[in-house]
């Protein structure tokens, strides 16, 4: 994979999410770039993140009743289409500004 994303630690305790959880997101956040929207597999997912599927799937199913992660339908090779939320990118957008700021103060 190539490309980058950046985790931001500093959102965890506001989620109650765990480090994978929060490195998990940023990868979707990455994947969805393009076109907002995550389409690789779970199998894909679980490779790129060295987890199982089983893994991918209760993760997935955990951000989305925390209200982090969404599901779209289905692609057309029939994967989900994974959507970070607005709380989620509105929280992500407070962190950039918080850091924004702080260099703006050195």
């Amino acid at each position: 994979m190539r490309g980058y994303s950046r985790i931001y630690w500093e959102t965890i305790p506001s989620f109650g999410i765990t480090h994978t959880e929060a490195a998990f997101l940023a990868l979707v956040d990455s994947l969805s770039r393009n076109e907002g929207v995550c389409f690789a597999s779970k199998e894909r997912l679980a490779e790129i993140m060295g987890l199982s599927k089983v893994t991918i799937f209760k993760m997935i199913k955990k951000l989305q009743k925390m209200d982090l992660l969404e599901k779209h339908g289905y692609s057309k090779y029939k994967t989900s289409k994974l959507v970070l939320t607005e709380r989620y990118k509105e929280c992500i957008e407070e962190e950039k500004e918080k850091i924004k700021n702080m260099k703006n103060e050195h």
